[in-house]
Formats: C-alpha cells, sequence, structure tokens
C-alpha cells in the first residue's frame, strides 16, 4: 500500500503558532487524531501537542476545534477519531463564547 496525504488546516491563532496555512502528511493506513497531532508537531519541529494542550490526553473544546472531512470532533472523541488517507482536518480556534 503506497503512503498517501492528509492535508492539515491552519486557522486563526494555529497559522501563528505553526508558522503556516497549511501541511501534507503521508500516512500509510490509518492512525489517531491524537497520533496526528504528535506527527505534525514531528514535521514543523514543534510540541504541537503542548500548544494545543493535549499534551496530557485530553481536548478542551474551549480552547479549539478539529474538523475533520467537515464533521467537528468532540472532545471525548479526540483520541478515538481515526485519521486515514485522503483526509482533510483543520485546527481552529473554538467557536465557543459568551456574550
Amino acid at each position: 500500500m503506497s503512503k498517501v496525504d492528509v492535508e492539515v488546516e491552519f486557522t486563526g491563532l494555529f497559522r501563528e503558532i505553526c508558522k503556516r496555512n497549511s501541511c501534507s502528511l503521508k500516512v500509510n493506513g490509518s492512525l489517531t487524531l491524537s497520533a496526528l497531532v504528535g506527527r505534525i508537531g514531528e514535521l514543523l519541529g514543534i510540541s504541537f501537542k503542548e500548544k494545543l494542550g493535549v499534551d496530557k490526553g485530553k481536548h478542551d473544546e474551549e480552547s479549539f476545534i478539529v474538523i475533520v472531512n467537515g464533521r467537528v470532533v468532540q472532545g471525548a472523541n479526540f483520541n478515538k477519531t481515526s485519521i486515514k488517507p485522503g483526509d482533510h482536518v483543520i485546527f481552529g480556534p473554538s467557536l465557543v463564547g459568551g456574550g
């Protein structure tokens, strides 16, 4: 099986953190969203898990959102969501707010 790209897009603050709008990662098979975050960190030379605040294995929906193929990943599913070749993943600021 050949490796296929997963397209990753960064919006808002994540563009500043990652110093780019997007990146592509070669994957073979599937990996968890948590593992993808680790791979992004390796590619960019930053601790992306720490920057997201998921280095402790938690995803706080008030801090950021992750959208995989047009669907928002809920906090509890962050470590359960599988990313496969051809997927499109977006990291962005949270849409939760008060007012």
